[in-house]
C-alpha cells in the first residue's frame, strides 16, 4: 500500500505525542517516588529529633531514681572498688577456708598500706581506700552525671563521644581525691589507675621522688630571698610577655614579679607586657633556681614547654577547656579550681577559638560558689607542693587564694589526649 506524504506525517505526529505522553508519565512517577522517599526521610528524622530529648529526660530521671536507692549506691561502690582489688578465682568449688585465707591476706596487705609511712609503689590492685588520703570524703561524694546531648554539633571536641562512652561505662565521683604522700607513682601505674579512666587526681611532689622528680615548693618569703628585688613595683616588666616563650638572655628575673604579687595588688598591663608573669613559656634553664622538672608520668618527648604563672587574689582565669592533658604544679600559694567534665560541653554552651578550636570558653565564665548549676561542678584546692592532673577538654575556672606561683605542663602530639592514647 502506498502511504501518502500527508498520511505519513500524521502517523509520525501520533508517535511523537505518544512518546511525549509516556515521557511525562514516567517523569511524574519518578517525581512522586521522590516525594514519597523524602517524606519518609523527613518523618524518620522528625521522630529522632523528638525522641532524643525525651530519651535524655527519661535516662536522667531513671538515673536519679537509680542512684537514689542506697542498695544501688553500694553496688556501684563495690563495682568500682573491685577494679582495684586482686582478682581471686570465683570458682564455686573453692572451699570456704580458701576464701577466708584470701580475705585475710587482702586485709593484712591493706593494714600494712594504711599503717606504714614507707614509700609504696602504686599498683592497679590497690583499692581506693588504701591510696586516697581523703577517702571518706571521696566515698560519700555523689556520682558524676553524664549528660547525653540530644544532638551533636560539628564544633564539639573530637574526644566528646569517647568521654561520654567511657564515663557511662565507668562512672566517676564528682570529687578530685588526694593521693597519699607515701604512694609512689610510675608511668605504668599512673596510666593504668588514672589516665586510662580520664580521672582527675591530686598528688604531692613527694609521690614522684622515687622517679627522680626534683621540684620543691617554696614560701613567698623564701622566693623573695632567692630572687631579691628592691626596685619599683606595680609596673610592667619587659621580660614578662604573656602567651609567649621567654626569649631573653640568661635566667628570667622573677624578683619584680614576686615583689608585685606580695602586695596582692591588681595585675598591671600594657600591650604584650605584664607586671608579673602570666602564661609565659619557659625552659627549665630559664628558671633554674626553681629547678622545674617534668613528671615522669608520660614520655618526656610528649610534654610541651613548661608555662609559668604568677597571680594574686584579684587575678584568675575564666571557665574554659584546653586541648591537652594538663599537669598543674603549685610552687607557692593555693589555687582554687572549679572543674566540669567534657561531657558537660553542651550544658556550658562554649565558644571555641583558635585554629583548631581547642580552647573553649564556657558559660558562665565566673561560676558563683553558692549557686546551683545543671552541670557537674567540682571544686578542688591545690596547695604548695601539690600537682593536679586534668585530662584534656576538662573545663576549669581558676582563682587565686592570695599570691601564687604555678608552673603547668601540657601534653602534645601522640599524648595530647590520654583518654585516646591510653585506650588504644
Amino acid at each position: 500500500m502506498i502511504v501518502k506524504p500527508h498520511e505519513r506525517r500524521g502517523h509520525d505526529d501520533d508517535e511523537k505525542k505518544l512518546r511525549n505522553s509516556l515521557s511525562m508519565y514516567m517523569q511524574t512517577k519518578k517525581f512522586q517516588w521522590f516525594i514519597v522517599a523524602w517524606s519518609v526521610i523527613l518523618v524518620l528524622w522528625s521522630l529522632i529529633v523528638v525522641m532524643r530529648p525525651v530519651k535524655a529526660v527519661m535516662v536522667r530521671q531513671y538515673d536519679e531514681g537509680f542512684l537514689a536507692h542506697p542498695d544501688v549506691n553500694i553496688a556501684r561502690e563495690e563495682r568500682i572498688s573491685l577494679q582495684y582489688e586482686p582478682n581471686y578465682d570465683d570458682d564455686n568449688d573453692a572451699s570456704d577456708d580458701t576464701e577466708g585465707d584470701a580475705e585475710e591476706e587482702v586485709n593484712d596487705d591493706l593494714k600494712i598500706v594504711r599503717e606504714t609511712d614507707k614509700e609504696i609503689d602504686l599498683t592497679a590492685q590497690m583499692p581506693y581506700s588504701a591510696i586516697f588520703e581523703d577517702f571518706d570524703q571521696y566515698e560519700t561524694s555523689h556520682w558524676m552525671s553524664v549528660l547525653t546531648p540530644s544532638y551533636y554539633k560539628p564544633s564539639e571536641p573530637p574526644t566528646l563521644r569517647t568521654y561520654t562512652k567511657l564515663y557511662t561505662n565507668n562512672p566517676l565521683k564528682a570529687y578530685v581525691p588526694m593521693l597519699k604522700k607515701n604512694i609512689q607513682l610510675s608511668l605504668s601505674s599512673f596510666t593504668d589507675v588514672f589516665r586510662k579512666k580520664a580521672m582527675p587526681i591530686k598528688f604531692s611532689f613527694e609521690s614522684l621522688r622515687k622517679s627522680g622528680f626534683r621540684t620543691r615548693s617554696h614560701s613567698l618569703e623564701d622566693l623573695r630571698k632567692m630572687f631579691p628585688y628592691n626596685g619599683e613595683v606595680g609596673k610592667v616588666f619587659t621580660q614578662y610577655k604573656p602567651n609567649r616563650a621567654y626569649s631573653g638572655a640568661g635566667e628570667v628575673d622573677l624578683g619584680p614579679g614576686l615583689a608585685d604579687i606580695q602586695r596582692d595588688a591588681n595585675l598591671s598591663k600594657k600591650p604584650h607586657l605584664r607586671s608579673f608573669p602570666r602564661n609565659m613559656k619557659v625552659k627549665s634553664s630559664d628558671v633554674a633556681r626553681l629547678d622545674i622538672d617534668t613528671p615522669k608520668l608520660i614520655d618526656s618527648r610528649y610534654f610541651q614547654k613548661p608555662t609559668l604563672w604568677m597571680g594574686t587574689s584579684s587575678s584568675g582565669t575564666a571557665l574554659h577547656s584546653d586541648c591537652c592533658d594538663n599537669f598543674v604544679m603549685m610552687i607557692s600559694g593555693t589555687k582554687r579550681f572549679t572543674l566540669a567534665p567534657p561531657t558537660d560541653f553542651y550544658e556550658l554552651s562554649p565558644r571555641c577559638v583558635g585554629k583548631s578550636k581547642g580552647l573553649c570558653y564556657g558559660t558562665p565564665s565566673e561560676p558563683v560558689s553558692d549557686m546551683k548549676y545543671s552541670w557537674n561542678k567540682i571544686v578542688v584546692d591545690v596547695g604548695p607542693g601539690e600537682i593536679l592532673y586534668m585530662p584534656s577538654n576538662w573545663f576549669h575556672h581558676v582563682e587565686n587564694v592570695g599570691p601564687t606561683v604555678m608552673v603547668n605542663i601540657w601534653t602534645r602530639r601522640g599524648e595530647t589526649h590520654g583518654v585516646v592514647s591510653c585506650n588504644q
